[in-house]
């Protein structure tokens, strides 16, 4: 949630994985001695995907009450290109899996953007307005999110 952490790896002769946070600065994955490098980095994935899920939850019911919209559908993927996306005709929204390593407040602002879509479809003045009510520093949390690479690097 925008905050560096370390990853150790601890080898065990046990099966699976176990992942937990070992303080405030590190991520603790315990994997079995054979585990490959794509395991523990589906893995890793899933935990970031449940992490995410768990923070994503309660924001989408607040922000629902908060816009007086009914509570949307709501999931979470891989995006290469965009933080979140909407489709008010199914009611469901999407937010990207790397908001895990983003800051709360980019979160936040993510599904508020989305949901504001159930008001108006475009990035009109209602849109907008939506927004400053709900978020008045919403433009610096989009410029904040935006300096952010949007897929980590992997090399």
């Amino acid at each position: 949630m925008g905050k560096p952490l370390r990853l150790s790896v601890r080898f065990t002769g046990t099966r699976g994985c176990k992942i937990s946070m070992g303080g405030s600065d590190r991520v603790v994955m315990t994997v079995a001695e054979g585990a490959t490098s794509e395991d523990r980095v589906r893995w890793l994935t899933d935990w970031y995907r449940n992490q995410l899920k768990l923070r994503v939850a309660p924001r989408v019911g607040d922000w629902s009450e908060r816009l007086d919209v009914q509570v949307p559908q709501w999931g979470v993927r891989q995006m290469r290109t965009k933080w979140g996306s909407c489709n008010p005709d199914k009611h469901l929204i999407w937010v990207n899996l790397e908001l895990a390593k983003k800051p709360l407040q980019c979160l936040d602002y993510v599904i508020l953007h989305e949901m504001a879509h159930f008001l108006s479809r475009r990035h009109n003045d209602l849109f907008i307005a939506t927004l400053d009510r709900h978020m008045p520093g919403w433009r610096q949390v989009r410029a904040d999110l935006n300096a952010l690479p949007l897929i980590a690097d992997a090399g």
